[in-house]
């Protein structure tokens, strides 16, 4: 058995050649790094612990006290392990980080396994006379505490062609169309929360009455005559935070205008901030209070080409295009 041992031993040297054992554990799996915890300070070459938690993986984390005695004989012969009163201590601790490193895998993977799982969506139903949409959260998996949903809608006016222009001057005037993202407040009506921690969490009806008429006004007034008309589409962000049955803490970001899209939370990070920068400039229009003249200034401080839009509405343009 002790002849096992140096031909491992001899692989790993082999493997390796001439190194220090100290980079080249920092070099491999994070995992390995521990190994250098536990040799510090005590004089025993990293090759060692590299040794000994391998062999502790074949018999399922543990080794007998006939193992370890024949792993130091054998790193001893090979010359990478002098006599060392601290051995069976090293020995001790690379097996013990291996059981936290295990135990901490198992946490990491049921984490995982059990999370809430959203869903927020629009929905629409008939109340009296009109047809009404309200954002709806809801969650089918685990338990999830401390929900906070905050909403990001916006009003985008953007320019169309309208007609297929035949002189070349005029189709360049419909290459890169001016586009402005206008935040919207007291889009939504007053919230409704179920206290639940699953299904559904959360809804809130969209009101914006009287909006579509000063947007119909609006977009017929300052359309250019001939060649342009004015477009004009919502895009509904929501932001959700919560808590999950381990405590851990959790950002995400969707935009919910057609379908979900889950976005990336950079994305996500950077459109609110974006959103609250505007809100701080006075950069919004307040739907219960909208004019065309309002409507007007906002637009005309917010349009841009659409080439020179900021990156992230280029990205969440090109998000929503993939879906």
């Amino acid at each position: 058995m002790r002849y096992i041992y140096l031909i491992l031993i001899a692989a790993l040297l082999g493997g390796c050649g001439k190194y220090n054992a100290v980079d080249t554990v920092s070099d491999a799996n994070p995992d390995s790094r521990d190994i250098g915890l536990c040799g510090g300070g005590v004089g025993i070459d990293n090759q060692v612990g590299l040794i000994i938690r391998n062999e502790a993986k074949k018999s399922g984390g543990e080794l007998s006290a006939s193992q370890r005695s024949k792993i130091q004989a054998a790193a001893v012969d090979a010359g990478i392990l002098s006599a060392n009163d601290n051995y069976e201590t090293y020995v001790k601790c690379i097996l013990e980080l291996n059981k936290r490193r295990g135990d901490n895998q198992a946490l990491s993977l049921q984490q995982r396994l059990q999370q809430p799982a959203l869903k927020v969506w629009r929905q629409g139903y008939e109340e009296e006379s009109r047809y009404v949409r309200r954002l709806v959260i809801e969650n089918t998996g685990e338990e999830l505490t401390e929900l906070q949903v905050t909403k990001a809608p916006f009003l985008v006016i953007s320019g169309m062609c309208v007609i297929d222009l035949a002189e070349k001057a005029d189709k360049k005037k419909c290459s890169d169309l001016s586009v402005a993202y206008v935040p919207l407040a007291n889009y939504y009506s007053s919230v409704t929360w179920v206290g639940a921690y699953k299904g559904e969490l959360y809804s809130v009806d969209e009101v914006p009455d009287g909006m579509d008429d000063v947007v119909k006004r609006f977009t017929r007034a300052n359309a250019i005559p001939g060649t342009q008309a004015l477009n004009d589409n919502l895009v509904l962000l929501v932001r959700v935070r919560y808590k999950d049955k381990f405590q851990e803490r959790h950002e995400r970001f969707f935009d919910v205008t057609f379908t979900q899209i889950e976005l990336e939370n950079d994305l996500g990070q950077a459109l609110f901030a974006n959103r609250e920068k505007q809100l701080e400039a006075g950069l919004v229009v307040d739907v219960r209070r909208i004019t065309v003249p309002r409507l007007l200034e906002v637009w005309s401080s917010l349009l841009q080409p659409r080439s020179e839009l900021p990156t992230f509405w280029q990205r969440l343009e090109k998000r929503r295009r993939e879906v």
